[in-house]
């Protein structure tokens, strides 16, 4: 199986930023696989690898929980496929 490797860039360094991973269920739509609670480093970009359980199709999302100076916000989805 392969690695995916994910980057998500932050205007603020040092905060936290959890990924979100869901996978595609054909019955069922999407559905909740995995939650990363990564945090940014001092270049604002926080980093995670993740191997997929099995063959299939996959999403991600990078959510910023915000601070006191700077408002929260998510990105879009990114599609993975196994």
């Amino acid at each position: 199986m392969r690695v995916a490797r994910f980057l998500a860039r932050l205007l603020v360094a040092a905060t936290a930023a959890p990924l979100l991973t869901a996978r595609f269920d054909p019955a069922a739509g999407w559905q909740f696989s995995r939650l990363f609670h990564v945090t940014a480093g001092a270049d604002g970009v926080a980093r995670a690898t993740w191997t997929p359980p099995h063959v299939g199709r996959f999403r991600v999302r990078a959510t910023f929980l915000g601070t006191l100076m700077a408002s929260p916000s998510r990105s879009g989805y990114r599609a993975v496929g196994v």
